[in-house]
């Protein structure tokens, strides 16, 4: 067979690494990342995306989280997600749920992300590939500030999102404004940066260096209101992490593991698989589930599989034994003439004649397609060497 039995899956998923450790310790040595044992998976993963797909203009970053509850230094808690305890991941997305990039945050040992200046690590970090690209990122208050904003506008990325109040650089007034339902300030920096404040059922403050806070009208379910542009931009665009990760939840493999690094490498796998799902969605037409297309990914994987061979087909004649599997002897009826009504139909035996011997007999097998003549000591054997019957029990024939 061309597929792998499950033995022997289940042995190399029992020996699955995705990296060679470094020192017989198993220790990652020093100046190494604590997540060296997945950096080729994320790698692999970096570079096929980059190749099959160009990421389109807008862009969001949020956090997302793959489950462990064991014992790691690199565990984080996050209250808001369903998962409150495991590795915490940074994505890098399109609003559909497409993931170009993601950071696995391995803690205060991070040595690149981890620190003073965190988030906005983090985000230059996922931004490198677009530097000059004109994309517009979208992001939420844990990571925006003015200062960033400035950044990466001198790099030509445009950034949208909403803003903690206490971040530096905040303009005063807007800061301090006391607004009532429905109210929008908002002030513009000398290089065209946005920040603005709108309440509506409690404040909000956004940045953005390529949307205003200009109330523009909208309509829902509570009929027509008016909000800020770049409000109604945020929502829109913001959302691809909870979309993978409602996504991932459906077939989640979270499977118990006494290895973090197998289990987030099967949570990578799965990110793969889906952002493959995104892709076919999108560029196909078609309205297959995520469930059908696993399964067709799964069959493709497998490959072609052999056909089990045909029963043969069903002969007329002696080999018909099997149309009635119930065969009993049973006796003529009728007379041979009309002249002569004692005389009592016969048949030779069919078994008989094979032997060499003449013989009538006024017993046959109705379960046979041409109702054979047999005698009854010649009943059995007529059934089990020329027709290969086969049955559990062999009735006991005994001639009286």
């Amino acid at each position: 067979s061309n597929t792998m039995g499950r033995d022997r899956f289940l042995a190399i998923l029992s020996a699955l690494h995705f990296a060679r450790n470094p020192n017989p310790n198993r220790l990652a040595p020093s100046g190494l990342s604590p997540i060296y044992k997945l950096l080729p998976l994320l790698e692999y993963f970096h570079d096929n995306i980059k190749n099959v797909h160009e990421a389109g203009k807008v862009l969001c970053i949020d956090e997302s989280v793959a489950p462990w509850r064991g014992q790691l230094k690199a565990r984080q808690h996050m209250a808001g997600k369903s998962h409150k305890y495991g590795m915490k991941l940074y994505m890098l997305t399109e609003p559909d749920g497409l993931v170009h990039r993601f950071i696995i945050y391995a803690g205060a040992a991070d040595r690149e992300v981890a620190g003073t200046g965190h988030a906005s690590k983090v985000v230059h970090k996922l931004m490198s590939d677009y530097v000059g690209s004109g994309r517009s990122l979208f992001m939420d208050n844990f990571y925006n500030s003015v200062d960033l904003t400035r950044e990466l506008l001198s790099k030509k990325i445009h950034v949208t999102g909403t803003l903690r109040a206490n971040r530096k650089h905040n303009p005063v007034d807007v800061k301090k404004a006391k607004l009532k339902e429905g109210e929008m300030i908002q002030r513009w920096s000398d290089d065209n940066i946005n920040v603005a404040k709108w309440r509506d059922r409690r404040e909000v403050m956004t940045v953005s260096s390529e949307f205003s806070g200009n109330l523009v009208s909208t309509s829902n379910r509570r009929g027509q209101e008016f909000k800020p542009e770049v409000v109604l931009k945020y929502n829109e665009s913001m959302g691809g992490i909870e979309r993978c990760d409602q996504r991932l939840s459906h077939y989640i493999a979270t499977r118990k593991s006494v290895n973090w690094y197998k289990k987030l490498g099967l949570h990578i796998i799965e990110i793969m698989l889906l952002n493959s799902f995104t892709l076919f969605h999108r560029y196909s037409g078609d309205n297959m589930d995520l469930y059908d297309f696993r399964k067709s990914v799964i069959k493709f994987l497998i490959g072609p599989q052999p056909q089990p061979k045909p029963a043969p087909p069903l002969s007329r004649g002696d080999n018909d034994w099997h149309i009635n599997p119930i065969h009993f002897p049973s006796t003529l009826e009728g007379s041979l003439t009309a002249k002569n009504p004692k005389k009592k139909m016969t048949k030779r035996c069919r078994q008989c004649v094979r032997n060499g011997i003449y013989k009538k007999v006024s017993t046959y097998c109705p379960g046979c397609s041409d109702n054979p003549g047999l005698c009854l000591g010649c009943f059995v054997q007529w059934h089990c060497e020329v027709q290969n019957f086969k049955t559990s029990f062999s009735p006991k024939i005994e001639i009286l």
